[in-house]
């Protein structure tokens, strides 16, 4: 007999994987992103971009660092702000139409790894190059920890595939890089 749990788990997982990518939660992301690319200045605003789900949150607590909540946030700055700047500087930013996939890319990751800094690395394909791949860094809300309020995307930004193999930095979860 499965253990109940873990159905549960896997059911409720699922659920929010819809929820994030469902038309209605997508179009509502992407005018989100069109929104903040057309003011191009950051105000503070972010919005749920996914979910954490139980085997991740399990992998972060046998890692040390106890999730406070499943909901993942991107914020405006990472999309117009300084750091956003300095992607498109060198060459690796995403464009709004790959930010407003974020969902999509959160839900369908190719890889998930868990960085030596204790975050959570989503890996997605790089549309037309097979040697880069889109990378997400989410940093987790630590409960134990003043102000881990909520998990928010760090940065995102197109990276080649093997800088993701280094097993100095990056331990992989699931999938394939």
């Amino acid at each position: 007999m499965p253990d109940r749990l873990a159905v549960l788990g896997a059911a409720r997982d699922e659920a929010l994987r819809t929820i994030a990518t469902a038309d209605p939660r997508a179009k509502a992301f992407g005018a989100w992103v069109d929104d903040v690319t057309a003011q191009g200045v950051a105000r503070g605003s972010s919005q749920v971009a996914g979910y954490l789900d139980a085997p991740l949150v399990r992998y972060a607590a046998q890692n040390g660092t106890i999730a406070s909540d499943w909901p993942i946030l991107v914020e405006d700055r990472l999309l117009v702000g300084p750091k956003a700047g300095r992607h498109t500087a060198a060459g690796d930013a995403l464009t709004a139409g790959q930010w407003a996939d974020l969902p999509v890319m959160l839900a369908q990751a190719r890889a998930v790894l868990w960085g030596r800094n204790s975050k959570l690395v989503f890996v997605y394909d790089y549309p037309g190059d097979p040697s880069k791949r889109i990378r997400i860094v989410v940093a987790i809300a630590d409960q134990r920890k003043r102000g881990g309020v909520r998990n928010a995307i760090d940065s995102a930004s197109i990276v080649p595939a093997s800088s993701l193999r280094d097993t100095n930095l990056f331990t992989l979860i699931r999938g394939l890089i």
